[in-house]
């Protein structure tokens, strides 16, 4: 066969071919060279990875303040046809259902009612009742559950007041709406597997990574550490009396 020879080479004589033949050679990398690359691409993951995961869970609590103010413009709708009362919640057992209570709760009011608007997913309007937050960092007690638990917010205790003491709280009942929670992510009941339909200085919202979203009455979003939360409720016009309850019996 014959042989292919470069056009750059036809012009010079054959002892010429044959040193350049003897003495070329091809480079691979070197050890060295690997560990460097292999160093380089460790230390760029070390970087990049954190941050990666840190923008997802941006990006869930960005949802979830979204879905808290769809929650509370349901809420609104939901007063205007009602004398203007805020939904409440008569939460009991009931037998064969599922335990995540939403079936008797402010929420049942809101997505039976058709106050909550249409989702992507269209699963039963439940997945703005929730927090994305608390569902992909909580998946055995959440979106793995058999049935999903979609449904993890809770809504202040002090405006869902059984509907055997009292027909609820009038949104115009507050002092100061912009310093009273409304709604929240959720509080994981201790020893199992149910969010419980509100929240309280003795029922903080758990089961996130330490911050927590919430809406206050008059729908501004707000966000702090769970440990910032006011473990009581005070005196009368206190800053954790406002918190919680805001509103005179």
């Amino acid at each position: 066969m014959s042989q292919i020879i470069h056009p750059c080479f036809l012009s010079r004589s054959n002892t010429q071919l044959k040193y350049y033949r003897k003495h070329m050679k091809t480079y691979g990398f070197t050890l060295i060279e690997l560990l460097t690359v292999i160093a380089i691409i460790g230390v760029l993951a070390a970087i990049l990875i954190p941050a990666v995961l840190s923008m997802r869970t941006k990006s869930w609590h960005v949802q979830s303040a979204n879905n808290l103010r769809q929650v509370y413009a349901a809420s609104q709708l939901y007063a205007l046809d009602h004398d203007m009362y805020l939904p409440n919640s008569w939460v009991e057992a009931i037998e064969g259902e599922d335990n995540n209570r939403a079936q008797s709760s402010w929420k049942k009011l809101l997505y039976e009612g058709g106050y909550v608007g249409e989702n992507p997913s269209g699963v039963n309007h439940l997945e703005v009742l929730g927090s994305p937050v608390q569902r992909n960092l909580c998946p055995s007690q959440t979106i793995n559950h058999i049935p999903p638990r979609l449904v993890t917010f809770g809504m202040n205790n002090v405006t869902m007041l059984s509907a055997e003491e009292n027909y609820g709280v009038k949104t115009h009942d507050f002092i100061s709406p912009a310093r009273t929670i409304l709604f929240s992510e959720g509080h994981l009941v201790a020893g199992d597997d149910w969010f419980s339909a509100g929240i309280s200085a003795s029922k903080l919202p758990n089961n996130v990574d330490n911050v927590v979203n919430f809406i206050y009455a008059d729908g501004h979003i707000g966000m702090l550490p769970i440990e910032e939360f006011p473990k009581v409720i005070g005196a009368p016009y206190s800053d954790s009396w406002y918190f919680w309850k805001g509103f005179l019996d």
